[in-house]
């Protein structure tokens, strides 16, 4: 990773991040969680202090960082898995999720918690389905997320 991916990420977070929760009606402080990909220790510094993030609110991606280090973007998935273990959401709650690429890519996504049970979940037609990004399936019982993406790159 290029060492000043931390500094253009400083620049655009903010806004990237303000204008998906104003598009969905949401402030920060309306925010569950936050299931941020950790590709080092600085860049979750910069996310917390450009986003005003209280203290504790990166906890889980820095746990996944300690436990499993960089493992590309798709880290922030082992992040949501955990922060969904460690904190029981209620239907209609919130998760913001952001993911970084190559270039630097910015990916955003806006999570919105519903509770399915395995059954429901199968009888949704496929065109409802792609609404669900994440289903973690725990014996008849479904994590599941409606989700909204946004992607920005520089």
């Amino acid at each position: 990773m290029s060492p000043r991916v931390p500094d253009v990420l400083a620049r655009h977070v903010g806004p990237v991040v303000s204008g998906m929760l104003a598009r969905n009606g949401l402030s920060g402080e309306e925010v569950a969680g936050w299931a941020v990909h950790p590709g080092g220790p600085r860049i979750l510094d910069v996310v917390g202090d450009r986003l005003g993030l209280p203290d504790g609110a990166l906890d889980t991606s820095a746990e996944v960082l300690r436990e499993y280090g960089n493992c590309s973007s798709a880290t922030v998935l082992l992040v949501l898995e955990r922060l969904a273990e460690v904190r029981a959401f209620a239907p209609g709650e919130t998760v913001v999720l952001l993911a970084f690429g190559p270039g630097l890519t910015l990916y955003s996504v806006l999570l919105r918690y519903n509770r399915l049970t395995s059954r429901r979940l199968a009888r949704l037609p496929l065109h409802d389905r792609h609404r669900l990004v994440v289903a973690m399936a725990t014996k008849n019982r479904c994590r599941s997320w409606n989700v909204g993406l946004s992607r920005t790159w520089w």
